[in-house]
């Protein structure tokens, strides 16, 4: 349980109650009982933490400004003669190339190429990240021991010193144990992400160290990283248990490269050295993995990992998984593992629920304990449910769920499924059956009473819209788009207006039986309601009082018809046809 307070336009979040420690470059993500104060970038989504790359060029006269990142063309536009900028350029792997083309208007061609690295590990100039905690921790999350003790505070803070170096700071205090530490991360081209930092810790097992670095290199093709950490023995951590200790050594390094669109391969080592204690009596732990990914024409993808790690029992293991896409959210799998005590093959098949209303389900069967199992969920606006059952050697297992919730905005409650982020309640007035559409994404219907419940992405721009398909033609629907910005868990009402309509279609005749031609005006007489006559004679007038009079007046003729009573019965009627007498 928690209370949170937002800020959002200092990007900052208070938090009390059940919350996660901030982490760092060192220490440790833990669950507490007390207070945190830190910043939260997506309480402004526009706001871009990090820098993104730019280019600045001169064109000698105007010319067309292609663009190219990681050989995909992501600007095309005329720039003017003289020098221009291109600032914060979208990119979308954190490391790669940029190109510029200027083509100019006798097709001489002007090529500028860069290396980026754009990654939310380095902030730009003058950029906070912080995070600041303190209270009780919580030990034995989700089992018997679960329970608070040992009081804490903790934080960590990093700084843009510059668009490529960031500076971090962390510190911990628990008891007679103390710990801090510096870190420092740069972007270096074309070399990669280098971090680096180093701690220190005071406890009752007297004074500690440990030295980190990590790099990583990442590229649209080839990917490289590793990083060591090294700690001597009384080097001390929040969250660990007297009996427990901090790795003294932890190495890993792993290589991945794309050899076509289709095929991909990965190579991956990592070495741990414990200190032994009770906990630990097992000091060295190696292992190295290989993987291959590949693309099986339109059929699917087929993957392969081995394992292999001298100081385990069994020392190779293997898995493959092939996999089917059979749509947008179905598709089926195959899978085996080798090496273990106990080979096993898997089948399954899936269909995940939508967005709105629907269903979806899942099946599996395996030869590991002979399952079988499945289950079907569905979803509407008042709620969610499932159904599952299983079946192996231990016996027969059947469950089932239903999750729903109910909406007050504005005087207004509503059932409807699970909420647990920001929300809109959408109002159409007295009209059932109104598709709901949210970012594009059809959600639900309206109920008898105009109203649906549809999800938003929390201080966002979201686009919510009305659909009318199906709607009775009577009807007048506001399908306006709005935009909702809405706050951390909490509801907007969202209103549209809607009306019957009482139109009536008139048929009107010339004397001699023949349509009144089409593009003729007609106008009630003592009203100022007027409409075009259109093929066949057939008039549309909205909000008309009968019986009443029309004058119709075309390029070379006038007449003047007596419409009768309407009755509004049924939608839309159809009166006629009504004689329109020649003035």
């Amino acid at each position: 349980t928690q209370f949170m307070r937002e800020f959002p336009d200092r990007m900052r979040v208070l938090t009390v109650g059940d919350a996660l420690t901030s982490g760092g470059a060192w220490n440790r993500q833990l669950h507490f009982l007390g207070a945190r104060w830190g910043s939260n970038f997506s309480l402004q989504p526009s706001f871009v933490p990090f820098a993104l790359p730019g280019l600045q060029g001169q064109a000698a006269e105007p010319s067309t400004l292609d663009l190219y990142v990681n050989n995909v063309r992501t600007v095309s536009r005329p720039v003017n003669a003289g020098p221009f900028t291109i600032d914060n350029i979208p990119t979308i792997t954190s490391q790669g190339n940029i190109q510029m083309v200027l083509t100019d208007a006798l097709g001489r061609q002007q090529v500028i190429t860069t290396s980026y690295i754009a990654t939310p590990q380095l902030l730009r100039k003058g950029v906070h990240d912080f995070g600041y905690e303190a209270g009780v921790l919580r030990w034995g999350i989700a089992s018997p021991a679960d329970n608070y003790h040992t009081g804490f505070a903790a934080g960590s803070h990093r700084f843009g010193l510059s668009d490529r170096f960031t500076l971090g700071m962390e510190g911990e205090l628990a008891g007679v144990s103390q710990a801090m530490g510096v870190s420092g991360t740069w972007g270096l081209l074309p070399l990669g992400l280098l971090s680096t930092g180093a701690a220190v810790s005071h406890s009752n097992h007297g004074a500690g160290g440990l030295l980190h670095a990590e790099l990583a290199h990442r590229e649209p093709k080839l990917g490289l990283g590793g990083g060591v950490q090294f700690a001597t023995r009384p080097f001390r951590q929040l969250g660990l248990g007297e009996a427990e200790g901090t790795p003294r050594l932890q190495a890993q390094a792993q290589v991945s490269y794309a050899f076509a669109s289709s095929i991909t391969a990965g190579l991956a080592y990592v070495v741990r050295q414990n200190y032994w204690t009770p906990l630990t009596p097992n000091t060295a732990f190696r292992a190295l993995s290989g993987s291959l990914s590949v693309k099986v024409g339109r059929l699917g993808y087929l993957s392969w990992t081995v394992n292999y790690s001298p100081t385990s029992t069994p020392r190779t293991t293997g898995f493959a998984v092939f996999t089917i896409p059979l749509g947008q959210r179905r598709s089926t799998s195959l899978s085996g593992s080798h090496g273990g005590a106990n080979p096993s093959a898997t089948v399954s098949m899936m269909q995940s629920p939508p967005i709105g209303d629907g269903f979806g389900y899942r099946a599996r069967i395996s030869s590991d304990r002979a399952l079988a199992e499945g289950g079907f969920d569905y979803q509407n606006r008042v709620g969610a449910y499932t159904v599952e059952a299983g079946r192996d050697n231990a016996g027969t297992s059947f469950r089932l769920g239903e999750k729903s919730g109910y909406a007050w905005v504005q005087n207004r409650l509503i059932p409807t499924r699970w909420l647990n982020d920001s929300f809109a309640l959408v109002e159409v007035p007295d009209t059932k059956g109104v598709r709901v559409f949210a970012n594009n994404q059809y959600i639900t219907k309206t109920n008898g009473r105009g109203l649906a419940v549809v999800p938003m992405v929390a201080y966002d721009a979201n686009a919510v819209r009305l659909d009318d398909q199906g709607i009775p033609v009577e009807m007048n629907m506001d399908l306006e788009e709005r935009t909702v910005v809405p706050m951390t868990r909490t509801g907007v009402l969202v209103q549209f207006k809607a009306a019957r309509n009482r139109g009536v279609i008139i048929v009107l005749q010339l004397p001699d039986g023949k349509p009144v031609p089409a593009g003729a005006e007609a106008r009630v007489e003592g009203a100022d309601v007027a409409a075009t006559v259109g093929f066949d004679g057939e008039v549309y007038l909205e909000k008309i009082d009968s019986p009443a009079v029309l004058n119709v007046q075309g390029p070379e003729f006038a007449c003047r018809a007596n419409v009768p009573a309407i009755a509004y019965e049924r939608p839309l009627p159809r009166v006629g046809p009504v004689t329109c007498t020649t003035k």
